[in-house]
């Protein structure tokens, strides 16, 4: 009995793929990328924390709106004109990048594609400015959106 019995377990467990394990050589990752480093340089460097909201991943997305409540993300102290870079991981970069910049009465929006750094000038005038990153993955091997969001607080 276990003559037959092994290699029929051995038969099973080569040809499936169901179940919790990971199956044969499946470079697919299944969890999303982790967040971008996003760092604000003018005389010293500082590390932006964010606040991630994931839309979608590994499945479908829908076309809802949220609104991101400024006052629950994280909050950088900044100079004026200071450099902000994002970077995200090389090789689960975004397909595509929106960045919004929100402050009172100016909405602010930037685009690319296919790169996995974004630089771009700080603000000059003082007071809190409100930044939401929109990445999506559609081209590989991932796909999904994922929201992150920071404010800086240019003194």
């Amino acid at each position: 009995m276990s003559k037959i019995l092994l290699p029929l377990l051995a038969f099973i467990l080569i040809t499936s793929c169901e179940g919790t394990l990971p199956c044969g050589n499946s470079e697919e990752p299944q969890d999303p990328p982790p967040p971008p480093s996003i760092k604000v340089v003018k005389e010293q460097t500082k590390t932006v924390q964010l606040k991630s909201l994931i839309h979608c991943w590994n499945e479908p997305c829908t076309e809802i709106h949220r609104i991101l409540d400024p006052k629950q993300s994280p909050l950088t102290r900044a100079k004026p004109r200071s450099d902000i870079r994002i970077s995200f991981p090389s090789g689960r970069e975004p397909d595509d990048i929106t960045l919004i910049q929100r402050i009172p009465h100016h909405v602010s929006i930037r685009t690319a594609e296919g790169v996995n750094v974004l630089e771009l000038s700080g603000p000059v005038e003082p007071g809190t400015y409100f930044f939401e990153l929109h990445a999506s993955w559609s081209k590989k091997k991932e796909s999904g959106k994922i929201i992150y969001s920071f404010r800086l607080k240019v003194e």
